[in-house]
């Protein structure tokens, strides 16, 4: 999945999914590629706790059939990755914000940091998205394009 803004993007891809038979089943690990006003980064490491991934499409859902609040997700480490999704004023315009980073030595962290508006008239195939990667199937990517 690719959320982008004119100057931004945020690229998600499914590289796998923990079986059922293992204590973190459905934990899901991501691919993700951030650009964001000549800032880049990139990281196949993020790993997303199948709960957190599902409270965030629950989330996505309910932004979408209210277009108040917002929807959140965190890798299982934090510092990783997060991503937001939210409205930010009356109108009800969408933001796509959030943080990838890896830690690179002991305690030196490289990271990017986003935010962008998001076409609000693309969210519901942007849900559509979440929805097949949340379903699992590795090397999907979610591809969307969004507004300035």
């Amino acid at each position: 999945m690719e959320l982008r803004g004119q100057h931004s993007s945020v690229e998600l891809v499914c590289e796998e999914v923990l079986p059922q038979h293992l204590p973190s089943a459905g934990d899901v690990r991501l691919a993700v590629r951030v650009a964001s006003h000549g800032f880049c980064g990139e990281y196949n490491q993020v790993w997303v706790a199948a709960d957190e991934f599902g409270r965030f499409l629950a989330a996505l859902r309910q932004l979408e059939a209210t277009r108040l609040g917002a929807a959140e997700m965190a890798a299982l480490s934090p510092d990783e990755f997060r991503l937001a999704v939210r409205t930010v004023d009356r109108s009800r315009h969408l933001v796509v914000e959030g943080r990838l980073g890896r830690l690179v030595h002991a305690r030196h962290w490289h990271a990017v940091e986003f935010a962008f508006e998001f076409d609000s008239s693309l969210f519901g195939g942007a849900v559509r998205e979440f929805e097949r990667l949340a379903q699992g199937t590795p090397n999907q990517a979610l591809h969307l394009t969004g507004g300035a």
